[in-house]
């Protein structure tokens, strides 16, 4: 997906890419049971996504937006880009110079899919 704009939390960024993965749908784990005929398969869930968004922010709110940003890392907030309505975890927020355009701040982000029952449940 290139070239969109993503409501991250409080902030819609346009951005530059946007990867996201594909995890497989299903993980099915085969059980052997001892004595009997056939097995059991059960259904063990799906990997989580996880997503990587670059973009560059103009204007005259890089510095509010940076600072929204850069108090994201490390904690949950809601995500959509128009498919997707997903709570991510913000994993972490880098902010890279770059010496040829100066008016503009880049941004790259790496968010992984977030689903509160996978941690409690352990």
């Amino acid at each position: 997906m290139t070239i969109s704009d993503v409501t991250l939390g409080a902030v819609v960024l346009t951005t530059n890419a946007i990867e996201i993965s594909k995890p497989v749908p299903q993980k099915i784990t085969e059980h052997r049971i001892p004595g009997r005929d056939g097995n059991v398969f059960q259904v063990m869930g799906r990997d989580a996504k996880s997503i990587a968004i670059s973009g560059r922010i103009t204007g005259s709110s890089r510095d509010t937006t940076r600072s929204t940003l850069e108090g994201y890392r490390g904690t949950t907030q809601s995500y959509s880009d128009g498919e997707d309505s997903i709570t991510v975890l913000v994993e972490s927020v880098n902010f890279p110079r770059s010496g040829t355009a100066p008016g503009y701040l880049s941004f790259t982000l790496s968010l992984k899919e977030f689903e509160q029952g996978w941690i409690d449940g352990w």
